[in-house]
């Protein structure tokens, strides 16, 4: 499988300890969970062939540590975010929507 999504499931917590799940899951490519009631990234770094991501309208309220090395393409619109950060290990990344948050500064903190 290399495309999932999982679009208004009223999903509040991804479970990173499913180690099944992990390995059927550890080729995709696309992953959408948007209008869900996700307050955290974390629980996806085993995705590292990722290429687009959509958590929009969740719940999130920081961009916790990023680590997809193959990112293009970040859908973080609709959340509770305040600032750009973790961006580091995103080298690839192209597009990232971050409209319909509660950005007050836009400089990009560890991003270099």
């Amino acid at each position: 499988m290399t495309e999932l999504r999982l679009v208004a499931e009223k999903i509040s917590l991804l479970d990173q300890n499913n180690g099944m799940l992990r390995f059927e899951l550890f080729n995709l490519k696309m992953l959408s969970l948007a209008f869900n009631s996700i307050c955290t990234i974390q629980g996806l770094d085993y995705l590292k062939n990722l290429k687009e991501l959509d958590l929009s309208n969740n719940r999130i309220k920081k961009m916790d540590k990023l680590n997809f090395p193959c990112l293009l393409n970040l859908n973080l619109a609709g959340n509770r975010l305040k600032r750009i950060e973790n961006l580091r290990n995103c080298k690839k990344l192209i597009y990232l929507d971050l409209s319909h948050n509660y950005i007050t500064d836009a400089s990009i903190k560890g991003s270099s």
